[in-house]
């Protein structure tokens, strides 16, 4: 399984990511510790977010926790930024 993933560490409630995609559509998906496990050991996971057909992609986090987001999809260049609420 290809993809990128970004680490942002501990976000709050509401906090806002916004991702900068340049290139193809892709899955755009924000994932707390546990179900990044998951999602890398092919397991049933869930997540906030989704697919991406235009440039930026934004997520509210929607609690306190330990938040990982993965690009998944070809060839693109990524930019992404936190946004504290």
């Amino acid at each position: 399984m290809d993809f990128l993933y970004f680490d942002l560490k501990y976000l709050k409630q509401n906090d806002i990511i916004k991702a900068v995609i340049e290139g193809t559509e892709c899955n755009v998906i924000l994932l707390n510790s546990i179900n990044f496990s998951n999602y890398k050991n092919n397991r049933e996971y869930h997540y906030y977010g989704g697919h991406c057909k235009q440039s930026p992609a934004v997520i509210t986090v929607p609690h306190y926790d330990h938040w990982y987001l993965v690009i998944d999809s070809g060839n693109v260049k990524v930019s992404v930024s936190v946004i504290e609420a």
